[in-house]
This record gives structure tokens, C-alpha cells and sequence, in this order.
């Protein structure tokens, strides 16, 4: 009886099912026990072909229909697709047509609109953020009474700093008026036009230095103060985000400007810029709250925050406390900018030198219990150890004083910091 399928069986009236019982071998029950395999292949077949309807579910063999009814083009050089059900010609359909490819074309079509897709055009063929703005809209035109659109081709007003700041830079959403002179040539610093569609794309990139301590410049003041440890000018940069609380959907990795360090969007832990501060040695370090931080010129250090404020100079990387109120530490967490991954940085790198393929890794790091709290003590212990090859990593972005470390490399011995 096990070899039975029971399920359209088990649909009759149990009288139905009493007499085939009584009955020799119960025809009724194979017979429909026949029947039900059957219908169970028809159900499969029916639900591949619902599955087929998506390119996320369908097979292998589906996907270059689907791409041909969105109107999908081949960019590579092998050629069209191939027809072909064989083996050979389903492996070659399966290299030239992607189903992610084709799986982002049909959302880019769904989204109707260039406006949309372009920002992930750039997003999946690049790897690059951007923002696309229709000039159109920016053109300031003379408007019917009849249909008036009070949000468009509205002057610009000079008292409010924010908005002037983000002129010509992305998205720069400023009114402009048509230029109608034939010989006009276009200005040197890229004008915008007023129409079409612009794509906005950062020529950098935003990375974090997280929980360092800011460099106190002692030539100009007790007060003064850098973001960046090395105690140099760095300008400020956005961390780049998706799904922006302010509802732009995106944060482009750009250069801060005075006003966005008074932001929730940019300023608080976890965020483009933090500032802690601690009284004493060891005292838990605290948030400078966003109600204290100052937007400020500090180019020559003369502007002085009143109490309880602290002046962040976005465009320099620098900030400064009152003469009467200087923490006895300042850390700080901020993003720089720049074009490419290279050299330290908190970001995943491949080791791929040799050196690392079987070396003795040595840890610092100021606050770990498992690493070595100098750089000094690391090597004191490479040297006790005297490995052929070693790793000294550095965990964190403080700042390690050292003296003379004396680095002596013997014959065949190798050392990669």
C-alpha cells in the first residue's frame, strides 16, 4: 500500500472509500493513484511557468526572452545569443546575457524615468554616488498667472549662507536665467545650462579616522586645535550615505561646508564629524552636544567661541575652545577626502606580498588588552622573537610618540609596518 498516491483518494466520501476497500485490490484507488502522478506533473509544469514570468525565479534558458522582450543589448563582443537549446548553447546565452544585467534593466524600465535611473547607472557600471537634476526646473521663466509653480525660478537670497554655499555644488538647485546671447561662450568655472539633465558625481571619496586625538597647535594657541592628528589643514568631507534622513535619498562624499557642521545629518557619533572632550586624565571621554558646536573662520585663529561653545572650522579641519574652558583631551572622529584606497586607512585591504604568507603578526593598539600598547613594545618583542618575517599592525588611528626605534633587519629577515 505504500506505493499508493493517496491524494485525490483522499477527497472521496468515506463510503466511496468503504466499498473500493471491500473490493479485490481496490481499482478505485489505483486508477486514482495513477491519475494524481499526473497531475502532479502538470502542477510542476504549471509552476515553472509561473516562475519563468520573473527573471529573479525563471531558468536558465528563460533568460535571454526575457531580455529580448525589455529590449535588452548585448555589450560584450561575443556576439547575439544563441538560439540553440544545446548544452553548448545554453552555457554560451549564460555568459553573454547575465541575469543581473537583465534582472537591472527591467527595473530600470519599470522606474520610467531617466531622471531615477541614471544615478544607478552610474552606481552599477562605476561604483560611484550621484544625484541627477533637471535644469529645466531650475530655468528662471516668466510663469502664467493662470498656472503659477511658486517653487520654481525663485531668486536667490543673498542672507541666507546655506543656500549660497551650495551653488555649484551637487544639488545645486539655485534659479538661473536662459543665456540668449549667440556669441556667449561657457564660462570657465562650468556654468550650468537650463535644460537637460545633469548627473552630479563627486571626484572623491570619504574616509573615516575614527576616535583619534586632535593635534593641539601650540604656535597659535592653548585653544586650538586640529581634526587631524598630523596637526595639518584637512577639509571635512560628508561620510556618504543612502536614504538620508533630510529625504535627498543620498549623501555625496563632498566637502563640508561651514553651516553642515550644525547638522543632525552630519555632526553626532557614528556620523561625518564628532568631538568628545574629557577633564582629566581618567575621565570617560563626552559628546560635545550639536547645541555647542559654532560654525566658524579660523584661518588665522582669531575667533574665540563664547562659554560652553566649541568653533569647528569645516573648510580647514580645525576647531577651538575658550581660553577658559580647554579639555585636557580632545578626540575627535571626522571623514577626508581623497581619490582611491591607497597607503593606511580604515577600509579592508588585501595583503597580497608574499611577506604575509606565513609571517608572526604583531598588534598595537593603545586600548587592547591583547595588543601591545606601543609601537616601541612591539618591536621589542620582534626583536626578542627574531622571526624571518613579521607584521606589525596598528589597530587604531591615535597617535604613538616614539623615539628612535632603531630598526635593524638581518640577513634574509624581512618587517612590513
Amino acid at each position: 500500500m505504500s506505493g499508493f498516491n493517496d491524494r485525490l483518494y483522499a477527497l472521496l466520501p468515506t463510503a466511496v472509500r468503504i466499498r473500493d476497500l471491500a473490493s479485490d485490490g481496490q481499482p478505485l484507488r489505483s486508477i486514482l493513484s495513477v491519475i494524481a502522478e499526473q497531475v502532479g506533473v502538470v502542477e510542476n509544469d504549471i509552476g515553472r511557468l509561473y516562475a519563468n514570468w520573473f527573471i529573479e525565479t525563471c531558468q536558465e534558458w528563460a533568460v535571454p526572452y526575457i531580455g529580448d522582450l525589455i529590449g535588452y543589448q548585448v555589450l560584450h563582443e561575443g556576439g547575439e545569443s544563441s538560439a540553440s537549446t544545446s548544452k553548448e548553447g545554453l552555457a554560451l546565452d549564460r555568459i553573454l546575457i547575465l541575469r543581473q544585467d537583465v534582472g537591472n534593466a527591467v527595473h530600470a524600465r519599470r522606474r520610467k524615468g531617466t531622471l531615477g535611473v541614471l544615478p544607478e547607472l552610474a552606481r552599477d557600471v562605476a561604483g560611484w554616488p550621484a544625484i541627477a537634476v533637471e535644469f529645466e526646473r531650475l530655468a528662471s521663466v516668466t510663469q502664467s498667472l493662470e498656472d503659477l509653480r511658486r517653487a520654481r525660478g525663485r531668486l536667490v537670497d543673498v542672507h541666507a549662507q546655506p543656500q549660497l554655499d551650495q551653488i555649484g555644488r551637487p544639488p545645486d538647485v539655485s534659479s538661473r536665467l536662459a543665456e540668449l546671447r549667440g556669441d556667449a561662450r561657457q564660462s570657465a568655472s562650468g556654468s550650468l545650462p537650463t535644460s537637460g539633465v545633469g548627473l552630479f558625481v563627486p571626484r572623491y571619496r570619504s574616509y573615516s579616522v575614527s576616535n583619534c586625538t586632535a593635534a593641539w597647535i601650540r604656535a597659535a594657541d592653548d585653544h586650538c586645535f586640529t581634526f587631524s592628528p598630523l596637526a595639518d589643514d584637512v577639509a571635512l568631507y560628508a561620510r556618504q550615505q543612502t536614504g538620508a534622513s533630510d529625504g535627498s535619498g543620498v549623501v555625496l562624499p563632498l566637502a563640508l561646508t561651514r553651516d553642515d557642521v550644525v547638522s543632525e545629518l552630519y555632526y553626532g557619533e557614528g556620523k561625518s564629524l564628532a568631538i568628545w572632550t574629557a577633564e582629566s586624565e581618567r575621565a570617560k571621554p563626552r559628546l560635545v552636544p550639536l547645541e555647542a558646536i559654532v560654525p566658524a573662520n579660523l584661518a588665522h585663529w582669531r575667533q574665540e567661541p563664547e562659554m560652553g561653545k566649541v568653533a569647528v572650522d569645516a573648510l580647514r579641519g580645525r576647531l577651538s575652545f575658550p581660553r577658559a574652558q580647554v579639555p585636557n583631551r580632545v578626540y575627535v572622529s571626522y571623514h577626508y577626502g581623497f581619490s582611491f584606497e591607497i597607503g593606511a586607512g580604515e577600509y579592508p585591504r588585501a595583503f597580497a606580498h608574499p611577506l604575509n604568507e606565513a609571517a608572526r603578526i604583531y598588534t598595537v593598539s593603545s586600548g587592547g588588552r591583547e595588543s601591545h600598547n606601543r609601537l616601541a613594545d612591539a618591536l621589542a618583542s620582534w626583536k626578542a622573537d627574531k622571526p624571518a618575517r613579521a607584521i606589525i599592525e596598528i589597530e587604531d588611528s591615535e597617535v604613538y610618540d616614539e623615539e628612535d626605534l632603531g630598526i635593524e633587519l638581518a640577513a634574509g629577515q624581512a618587517l612590513e609596518i
